[in-house]
């Protein structure tokens, strides 16, 4: 049997996946995934056009993840906050990701932790007016 930790990994490391594919389908360019930086990450960086989007994933697994409400509704204030100082940083390295917005993908895994089966919901600008 699966432990539970090996489970999310397998979730998160499959919805950023799918994600990609999706955002790869709609004509955007990956330009680099799981960016690092002390106190904040940035799942996926792409180009829409002019825009640099930082994406945040966050996955749903098959089962009773609904009693935990949507997978955006995991993006708290101090996720957030983490996410724009990683932004900021991401920014002081590439001058050229200064045209930006923050989406973030939220993916469903129906009946099995399947990347051809996920379910995608994207919300574009999703931190509102936040000016990184």
């Amino acid at each position: 049997m699966e432990k539970t930790s090996e489970k999310r990994r397998r979730v998160g490391i499959n919805g950023e996946n799918a994600a990609c594919e999706y955002l790869l389908s709609k004509g955007y360019t990956i330009t680099e995934r799981n960016f690092r930086i002390t106190g904040g990450e940035i799942d996926i960086v792409a180009r829409d056009g002019a825009y640099t989007v930082f994406t945040e994933v966050k996955s749903r697994s098959p089962g009773p993840s609904k009693r935990f409400g949507r997978a955006s509704d995991a993006v708290n204030y101090k996720k957030r906050l983490r996410f724009v100082t990683a932004v900021k940083a991401y920014q002081k390295m590439h001058p050229e990701a200064m045209k930006c917005r923050i989406d973030v993908i939220e993916v469903y895994f129906p009946r099995e932790i399947d990347v051809s089966r996920a379910e995608i919901r994207h919300i574009k600008s999703a931190f509102g007016d936040i000016k990184p």
